[in-house]
């Protein structure tokens, strides 16, 4: 792989891989992945989910990277009663982005739309459905679900 891809293989129902698409882009950097929530270094960016639609075929793919204001999502490191240290998340919108990109598996894997959200979204149902997730002032978990399509201009 190059830097900034990801790719998406489609295989058949015995394993074998029929189509292979390399996506380049440019939010989705090279090295080695941060997985581990820290101070210094955002989290990597990450596959999170992927539908089809079924009208069309078309893949829905939904992925997570650091907002750009990344450490205002997160606390200070604290310790647990094991002495092992963790950073704790404070708001999870303010910690990520989502990235919701189409594609055409049909010929190249044409990128048919790809949209940036400034929200934390950690699901694509197989109705495209998008579902976030927010705390609200009293800690009380918010999942809300928004519909999803494709519109012509």
């Amino acid at each position: 792989m190059r830097q900034h891809e990801y790719e998406i293989e489609l295989v058949s129902q015995d394993g074998q891989v029929l189509k292979v698409f390399n996506r380049d882009a440019e939010w989705f950097p090279d090295g080695t992945p941060v997985t581990r929530l820290n101070l210094e270094t955002p989290i990597s960016p990450m596959v999170r989910a992927v539908a089809v639609e079924q009208e069309t075929g078309y893949l829905w793919i939904l992925s997570n990277l650091a907002d750009e204001e990344w450490r205002s999502g997160v606390g200070e490191p604290t310790a647990d009663r094991y002495g092992l240290e963790h950073t704790p998340v404070l708001d999870h919108s303010n910690l990520y982005d989502s990235i919701l990109e189409v594609f055409d598996p049909t010929g190249d894997g044409a990128v048919v739309a790809t949209l940036r959200l400034d929200d934390y979204f950690f699901a694509l149902t197989s109705d495209l459905q998008l579902v976030s997730y927010s705390e609200d002032e009293r800690d009380v978990p918010v999942i809300q679900f928004y519909s999803a399509s494709l519109s012509v201009p």
